[in-house]
């Protein structure tokens, strides 16, 4: 794992947090695994077996929330928009592909996979809370 890029993301994510129906900050997990299918099976086993993962295009996830902080007129909306388009536009310079899985009921799992260019794997995780 390159520091470099943990430390990147660490500073990206400080003080962001998912907005829902509460609001939960990111928080950032090396995994072991070898491809985003291992991964998936992963997350899977933490639910229970009637959960079913529902995939998301990183663009479409980013620019859905983006656009909405963008809409409010509000200084911290703003910055939120600001902060959101900054840590995706990291993760495209950073990574080799990228895929969100949500994954859950109520306090569902939001997991953003990152294959690093050098093949190896991060979780950017948080809760959106859904009733």
């Amino acid at each position: 794992m390159d520091e470099n890029i943990k430390l990147s993301l660490t500073s990206l994510i400080s003080d962001l947090y998912f907005m829902s129906e509460s609001e939960y900050p990111f928080t950032i997990e090396e995994v072991e695994y070898k491809n985003i299918h291992e991964i998936e099976k992963s997350i899977l086993s933490n639910y229970d077996s009637t959960v079913t993962i529902l995939r998301i295009e990183t663009q479409e996830f980013f620019n859905k929330i983006i656009n909405n902080f963008e809409s409010a007129e509000d200084d911290l909306s703003q910055l939120f928009a600001k902060k959101y388009r900054e840590l995706y536009q990291f993760i495209i310079q950073s990574c080799k592909s990228t895929i969100v899985l949500k994954c859950g009921k109520i306090e569902v799992g939001v997991y953003i996979i990152l294959e690093m260019k050098n093949e190896s794997f991060l979780l950017l995780k948080t809760i959106s809370v859904e009733t």
